[in-house]
């Protein structure tokens, strides 16, 4: 889940639909993360649109307890982001 006040990824272990619980999360200080606001997963990366950091960030999710951001990117072309889908290599 992204959490746009948190500045964060949080997993959530859904496994029991009765009884969801964190599984894990990252944050960074609301910079690569700054207004996180969706989020995409294929295979072991979750994709988040940022909007106030204007970035795309990815984050290793393959250890769901304990995600690391793997990479990010900022540019004017993605001021206030809002969404991201993945198709391939391409977001």
């Amino acid at each position: 889940m992204a959490a746009s006040e948190a500045d964060s990824l949080t997993i959530v272990d859904v496994s029991d639909p009765s009884s969801p619980a964190i599984a894990g999360s990252v944050s960074d200080g609301g910079v690569l993360l700054d207004g996180a606001r969706s989020v995409y997963v294929s295979g072991k990366y979750a994709y988040v649109a940022a909007s106030s950091a204007d970035r795309l960030t990815i984050v290793d999710v393959s250890d769901p307890s304990a995600p690391t951001i793997a990479g990010s990117v900022s540019s004017g072309q993605l001021n206030g982001a809002k969404s991201v889908y993945v198709s391939g290599k391409y977001a």
